[in-house]
């Protein structure tokens, strides 16, 4: 008798929990809470449509993924070989796109490698060009040490050796 009581009160508690169906819920909880810790709102479940990812475990890899609200992520990456002590470098690349609030669909193309992260898009603001002075002194920073010196002996006439000018006298050394 005990043991149908059991397994009643079992099958009455499985009966009482709530039926979201097969783990899919029409809505989950929003991340947004009030200062109670209450969930504000609920947000709806967006699938995944499509996503495939293919990787050959030495540092070579492509993802993908469409959701059902029209969003989609592509990422691939490899190794690059800098020939310094620190070994390959990880190269990504990729792209993603969402619809916006105004039912425009934005899209942004970026690069992460050995020059940091570069990210493009006609949505996205770009810099104003470079004024002249700024990008002569970075060109003129990039040239290689000791070529002031050429150019002042160039202008002046005067020949340096040693970081000193040369005035014709004879080295002594």
């Amino acid at each position: 008798m005990f043991q149908v009581l059991v397994l009643a009160g079992c099958i009455a508690f499985a009966a009482a929990a709530p039926n979201t169906g097969f783990g899919f819920a029409q809505v989950a909880p929003a991340h947004e809470s009030t200062s109670s810790g209450e969930p504000i709102g609920r947000n709806p479940i967006i699938p995944i449509e499509s996503m495939t990812s293919n990787s050959d475990h030495k540092g070579v890899y492509n993802f993908r993924y469409k959701s059902g609200d029209g969003s989609q992520v592509q990422v691939s990456g490899d190794l690059k070989n800098m020939g310094g002590p620190e070994g390959p470098v990880n190269v990504k690349r990729g792209s993603y796109s969402f619809n916006g609030t105004d039912n425009k669909i934005y899209t942004v193309n970026w690069v992460a490698d050995e020059n940091g992260f570069r990210a493009t898009g006609d949505h996205l603001p770009t810099p104003p060009p470079m004024p002249e002075a700024i990008s002569r002194s970075i060109d003129l920073a990039t040239l290689p040490a000791g070529h002031h010196l050429q150019l002042a002996s160039a202008r002046s006439g005067y020949q340096f050796q040693n970081n000193f000018p040369q005035f014709g006298f004879a080295s002594q050394g």
